[in-house]
């Protein structure tokens, strides 16, 4: 049975959704999101899916150090679903919650999933870090699209690197696959494809 895994789930209405909604085989589809609140939305949105694929909402946050057990969820009173583990410069009024966390490999040893048909990532900003973290020796990924970040240093406690220069350095660790750039809905998404 094929994998499909999205972080960054908000409330499940989004492109990520329509293309599971295409797929004509039974599937396992992960969505993490850390921010609890939004369980209700999502499996509305899921409803019909979750008659034909086995749906998980995982409510935890997506980190790059094994250590850390527990992070602060920074999130927006006044657009429900923008959240992030950035303090980010750039919003102005933000609340924060302490959410629990995990890497993207100790939760796919957990699962015991080792082949992942796509990877969607929509982390406000974490992207390019959780990218960084994985292992790609112990996971056959053949599909990523993550929301390019144009911001370097967003991060107001400079807990986590963002923006293009970090991103060449990722760049690198993805030699392997085909990267490209498309605009979808106004976002600029980045792709990633192994052939």
């Amino acid at each position: 049975m094929k994998t499909y895994i999205q972080i960054g789930t908000n409330n499940g209405d989004d492109e990520f959704k329509q293309r599971i909604e295409g797929l004509s085989e039974k599937s396992n589809i992960i969505l993490i999101e850390p921010h609890e609140n939004l369980n209700e939305e999502i499996k509305k949105n899921y409803k019909k899916i979750s008659e034909n694929h086995n749906v998980n909402i995982i409510n935890k946050a997506i980190v790059p150090c094994e250590y850390v057990k527990y992070v602060d969820l920074y999130y927006s009173p006044e657009h429900k679903g923008l959240s992030s583990l950035l303090k980010r410069k750039l919003l102005t009024t933000s609340l924060k919650k302490q959410v629990e966390a995990i890497t993207m490999d100790s939760l796919l040893n957990q699962l015991r999933i080792t082949n992942v048909e796509e990877l969607h990532i929509d982390a406000e900003g974490l992207d390019y870090e959780i990218l960084a973290s994985i292992n790609l020796e112990k996971l056959n990924l053949k599909f990523i699209i993550c929301e390019f970040w144009p911001y370097d240093d967003d991060d107001e406690l400079s807990n986590y690197r963002t923006g293009p220069n970090f991103f060449e350095e990722v760049k690198k660790k993805y030699s392997e696959y085909t990267i490209s750039e498309t605009v979808s809905g106004g976002m600029k998404s980045i792709l990633f494809k192994r052939e």
